[in-house]
């Protein structure tokens, strides 16, 4: 999609309606937030990374479909949604997860694959994930990583898709490349952890 705030809007648009209970995590972006709004779905915001109160909300739905929404880092505070467990939580009580992993992707798990992937779960079918590419890949764009079946759907229905000018060529070869780039030099996810705990010493600018 030609942005990561599109590929949201498409996955929660496209994957939840008036059937279906969302569960939205109290600090997920707002591309999440305006997805969930739009899907026309029921929505129930979970307190920040409290998994009992996930469980709870879910265990009291009336919809016949769930979806449960989450970052897995999230933006403001740089902290990490329990990942692990919401996968497993979802696949027990039969929920879709949706987890936006844009600012994981280039930045931790293996080979910078993102949380999803450093708990094992990349592929599992009631897991989707969304990704901008305009962060660690330097390019523009937005993509959403699920099952084929999704996949399919989503390219069918998904109006942010299909009503959307198409991703630029040389902005999907950029982000290609740039994961090219993070293949050959591992390195540099540990660079990128290194700079980020390097302290700075304040300056202060003298009034004149």
């Amino acid at each position: 999609l030609s942005t990561g705030y599109a590929a949201n809007l498409a996955a929660l648009t496209t994957l939840a309606d008036a059937g279906t209970l969302i569960v939205s995590d109290e600090h997920t972006h707002a591309s999440l937030i305006d997805g969930c709004r739009l899907s026309r779905a029921a929505v129930a915001v979970s307190r920040h990374n409290d998994l009992d109160h996930v469980a709870d909300l879910l265990s009291r739905r009336d919809a016949p479909r769930a979806v449960v929404v989450a970052e897995s880092i999230y933006s403001v505070l740089g902290d990490a949604a329990p990942v692990e467990d919401l996968i497993a939580l979802t696949d027990e009580v039969g929920a879709l997860l949706v987890i936006d992993e844009a600012h994981a992707l280039g930045v931790v798990g293996p080979r910078g694959g993102g949380l999803v992937a450093a708990a094992g779960q990349s592929g599992a079918e009631h897991v989707v994930v969304t990704a901008t590419l305009s962060k660690s890949f330097g390019a523009q764009g937005g993509a959403v990583l699920a099952s084929s079946d999704i996949r399919e759907h989503l390219v069918n229905t998904a109006r942010p898709f299909i009503y959307d000018t198409g991703l630029a060529p040389a902005a999907a070869g950029a982000a290609l490349a740039a994961i090219g780039v993070l293949a050959e030099h591992p390195e540099l996810l540990d660079r990128v952890h290194t700079t980020a705990t390097r302290k700075v010493p304040y300056i202060t600018r003298r009034a004149h």
